[in-house]
């Protein structure tokens, strides 16, 4: 078995990352600055979150939305893992270029937008662990 129990387990840990990340002044921003649809497909279980930069979103507080499953318009990128790989690249334990080499990810779209994007995420590598932490779950922490 994987590090989350089913796929409302991965919603709330990565989801509740997602809540964090677009509410946050700076990242949130850069999100929708980025103007994308990031489709994240995961296995093990499985799962689909999609970030939608493009849409206002219907919150006030919020600069960017995300959902479970694939509706809504196509994404601009794509990326696909197994949900293990998405706990430890949220760590700081996965690089994302040489996960992508080696095939524990793939990615379709412009990858050089979603490259992009590193520098500004990185905080999020701090905030996850602090996230599960808060909710009880710091064993998942290495």
């Amino acid at each position: 078995m994987g590090v989350f129990r089913d796929a409302d387990h991965l919603y709330e840990c990565i989801g509740g990352l997602f809540d964090v990340l677009r509410r946050d002044p700076k990242i949130g921003k850069t999100l929708a600055n980025a103007k994308m649809i990031l489709r994240f497909r995961y296995s093990d279980p499985d799962a689909v979150i999609t970030v939608n930069c493009v849409d206002p979103p219907p919150e006030p507080d919020c600069l960017v939305t995300w959902q479970r499953g694939d509706a809504g318009p196509p994404a601009t990128v794509e990326m696909s893992m197994s949900a293990d790989v998405a706990h430890r690249f949220w760590l700081g334990k996965v690089n994302l270029l040489l996960a992508l080499t080696k095939g524990e990810m793939k990615a379709r779209g412009p990858i050089p937008k979603l490259l992009g994007l590193l520098p500004i995420i990185k905080p999020a590598y701090e905030l996850y662990p602090k996230l599960l932490r808060d909710k009880g779950m710091g064993a998942m922490v290495p």
